[in-house]
């Protein structure tokens, strides 16, 4: 509970205003609640879940503490809140799997598992290369390298974080950077440097590692930092993509010698 602050020597006195504050300990306990009867199937993926009041009310909670639990579902990418429309269920029951050593996009994991999959760019920028990049990509001294940073859904819930820096000499004079959208791939394809294998390294991690906010910050995630080449052994992209818990399954076959 929280009150509005007074000002005992204005000329226009203040009155105390109180607003109760989403208790939070009740609301994780709502959003664990909720959480196992959206995996039991009660609402299938696409329904809308009851409406708020209704939900409050069987669940003996304010609407604030539902609101809360409903943010921090909806941060786990588990729901989608519409305004005016409801919070419905995201199909995320379905894992997508991928054979690590089978070199795909993640669009084509994504579609190949049934789902609709949406890439978003926040970062689009060219720029220096740092030290460790020019040794790892093999430039030239004053080669430039692109800069990305892509969330990439399956059926519109944020399933991974991919950061990649791109050598710049694949691409002809004058490429306008921020043209670039969709498949990392593709891209390569149209400028004739297709991405034909990659060395892998996995590594766990929690949001906070890679700069996630709010909830995410604690979520575990597995990283893939990959060093792409094409069929003339020239690394073209570095790239480190974060893989959200229970969304992927990665498996690999292993040889003993």
């Amino acid at each position: 509970m929280t009150l509005s602050p007074i000002y005992p020597h204005s000329d226009n006195p203040v009155t105390p205003v109180v607003t109760r504050a989403p208790n939070v300990g009740a609301a994780a306990e709502v959003a664990s609640v909720l959480r196992k009867r959206i995996h039991s199937g009660e609402w299938e993926p696409g329904e809308a879940l009851d409406s708020e009041p209704v939900l409050a009310a069987e669940l003996g909670v304010s609407r604030n503490t539902l609101r809360s639990a409903l943010q921090e579902l909806a941060a786990q990418g588990l729901v989608i809140r519409r305004r005016g429309s409801g919070t419905f269920v995201t199909d995320v029951q379905a894992v997508m799997a991928s054979n690590l050593s089978e070199l795909t996009s993640m669009t084509q994991t994504i579609a190949s598992a049934g789902m609709d999959p949406t890439i978003r760019y926040t970062e689009k920028r060219l720029r220096a290369a740092t030290e460790t990049e020019i040794k790892l990509l093999r430039l030239e001294d004053d080669e430039p390298v692109i800069e990305t940073r892509r969330e990439v859904e399956a059926n519109k819930a944020m399933v991974s974080v991919s950061f990649e820096v791109i050598r710049a000499g694949i691409f002809p004079p004058g490429f306008d950077v921020q043209s670039i959208h969709g498949s990392i791939f593709a891209l390569c394809d149209l400028v004739g440097h297709s991405i034909k294998y990659a060395s892998t390294d996995l590594h766990a991690v929690v949001g906070s590692d890679f700069g996630m906010q709010h909830e995410a910050r604690d979520e575990s995630f597995l990283g893939l930092y990959q060093l792409h080449f094409d069929r003339d052994h020239l690394p073209i992209l570095f790239a480190k993509t974060y893989f959200r818990e229970g969304r992927f399954q990665f498996s690999m076959m292993r040889v003993r010698s």
